[in-house]
This record gives C-alpha cells, structure tokens and sequence, in this order.
C-alpha cells in the first residue's frame, strides 16, 4: 500500500517485532492508516505521522557536489 511504505521496517517499541500496517474505516467513511504489532501487543501508530517523521529525518541528508555529478 502506498499508505504504508515502512509496513515491516518499523521495530515496535514494547517488544521489538516489525510493525506491520492495515486500515481503519471512520465514522464518516473515511479510511485512516495505523502502523500496529501483532495481535497481543498494543503498539499503534498513526501511519501518516510516522510517514513525516521519516521523510523530515531524510531531509536531513546532504550529499557533495560530486556525488550529484556522478
């Protein structure tokens, strides 16, 4: 799913498995995309959030002149 890019790169905080990625259906239809352990363990996190949170750290590479060159 384009939602859930890190589905399986993620680590869960509380017991260290990958975190895998579903949807949700709201109240109003709308669809809301969670990172979540695996039955048991109650690790869940927004998808978009963790989505920006990952984007904003790879912004923070720069590469040299040359290695664009290339």
């Amino acid at each position: 799913k384009v939602e859930l890019p890190l589905r399986g790169f993620l680590v869960c905080s509380k017991c260290g498995r990958n975190l895998t990625g579903s949807s949700s259906k709201g109240r109003l239809g709308g669809q809301y995309y969670y990172y979540h352990c695996v039955k048991g363990c109650k690790e869940r996190i927004k998808a978009p959030q963790a989505n920006q949170l990952f984007l904003n750290e790879l912004l923070k590479f720069e590469f040299k002149p040359q290695v664009l060159d290339a």
